[in-house]
């Protein structure tokens, strides 16, 4: 699997994942929008699938039978839990990418376990040794 975060329009973000072997898209998304057009996945899949046609690479494998991602079936994952902010789109995808196993979530989490995470996250990265700007 192939994770790609997306952010939509600059404002929302939302998990999409590459499932070679299925041949599909998965999209998860914190906001449960059905949106037929998704341009800036359509996009990022087009690009990947040049990358792949310029570089050559034969993908003819258990694992990758078919490298045309751009063409592949798009399918919107419903039974996921979903944001009731409209500020927790980011956090939500990254546990989306923690928890995906390729057909469903491996742990499931509440708004109430995101806005914990938040703080949790928000310390990590403040007492990070990598963190240059905290210091």
């Amino acid at each position: 699997m192939i994770f790609l975060p997306i952010n939509q329009n600059r404002s929302h973000w939302y998990l999409a994942v590459i499932n070679t072997k299925k041949q599909e898209i998965h999209v998860l998304d914190s906001l449960g929008i059905q949106l037929q057009e998704r341009e800036e996945l359509k996009y990022t899949l087009k690009q990947i699938e040049q990358c792949l046609e310029l570089a050559s690479i034969e993908f003819q494998s258990s694992s990758w039978p078919d490298y045309k991602v751009a063409s592949w079936k798009v399918t919107q994952v419903e039974e996921i839990p979903k944001q009731t902010d409209m500020s927790s789109c980011g956090l939500f995808m990254i546990k989306y990418l923690e928890h995906w196993t390729g057909e469903k979530l491996n742990e499931q989490f509440t708004q109430a376990d995101i806005d914990h995470f938040r703080l949790k996250l928000a310390s990590e990265l403040m007492s990070s040794p990598l963190n240059k700007a905290g210091k």
